[in-house]
């Protein structure tokens, strides 16, 4: 069984939001109970001109995924994500695919039993894929 090992990569909105490269790409995930395709979810995905070149990027799986924890209320949701390079410097962004994690009530605060540490969502995301969970490694 292939390992998966996913690498801390690039933080933003004060560590609310953390790209992961992985080692191999994935292409299952899930939201609501219910398998989530990412090819079939991301390939519909329109891009402006300026980013026309990221159209089809995802056709055979991602190997970025952005953890995002919501700003107001307890959530932490699974995003399929993407990189690509812009002016010599690689950038990271996302789909606006849920791959993993629960949506909660905002209008009750959140849900703090629904939170876990990257790593939980990482080795279930492996496990979907049929890869075994290997670690993060932190940079």
């Amino acid at each position: 069984m292939k390992e998966l090992i996913a690498k801390l990569v690039d933080t933003g909105n004060y560590g609310k939001v953390r790209f992961y490269k992985l080692s191999h790409k994935i292409t299952r995930g899930i939201y609501w109970g219910k398998e989530v395709d990412i090819p079939k979810e991301t390939g519909g995905t329109k891009f402006s001109d300026e980013y026309k070149h990221l159209e089809g990027l995802s056709k055979d799986g991602v190997d970025v995924i952005c953890i995002s924890d919501a700003n107001d209320f307890v959530e932490r949701l699974v995003f399929a994500g993407l990189e690509h390079e812009k002016d010599g410097k690689t950038i990271y962004s996302r789909y606006s695919v849920v791959i993993d994690g629960k949506n909660t009530m905002s209008i009750y605060g959140g849900d703090y039993g629904s939170v876990y540490e990257p790593e939980v969502y990482i080795r279930h995301l492996a496990g979907l894929n049929g890869f075994k969970y290997s670690g993060i490694i932190k940079e």
